[in-house]
């Protein structure tokens, strides 16, 4: 859990996000596509919104939320290798958390 008072700023965005596993990740879109290029879509719009966030937008904590994956080291595998150095930087620095989501549904999350 992130505490509040260890953030370096007052104002905090949420990336709410699943990874990006075949089958699991823009379903609807999957039927017309398939399941790997409907993940690979959102991998990539996963990594965009994260890129925006890291190298864009200053002076706010970045807290990805996520679920489909056990480890956040596995989850930061899913994201582009070119925002690695970032997303480490972003977490040393206290900028950038990641918190799994707890495994009930949707609602109750």
């Amino acid at each position: 859990m992130v505490e509040k008072e260890n953030l370096p700023y007052p104002v905090s965005i949420v990336l709410f996000t699943r990874y990006p596993d075949p089958g699991k990740v823009k379903t609807r879109l999957a039927w017309d596509i398939g399941d790997r290029t409907a993940a690979n879509i959102h991998g990539v719009f996963m990594s965009k919104m994260l890129m925006i966030l890291l190298r864009e937008i200053n002076g706010v904590n970045i807290i990805v939320n996520y679920t489909g994956i056990d480890y956040q080291t596995e989850m930061i595998q899913g994201f582009d290798p070119a925002l690695v150095l970032d997303i480490k930087q972003g977490i040393n620095s206290g900028v950038l958390s990641f918190i799994k989501q707890p495994s009930t549904s949707f609602g109750e999350r």
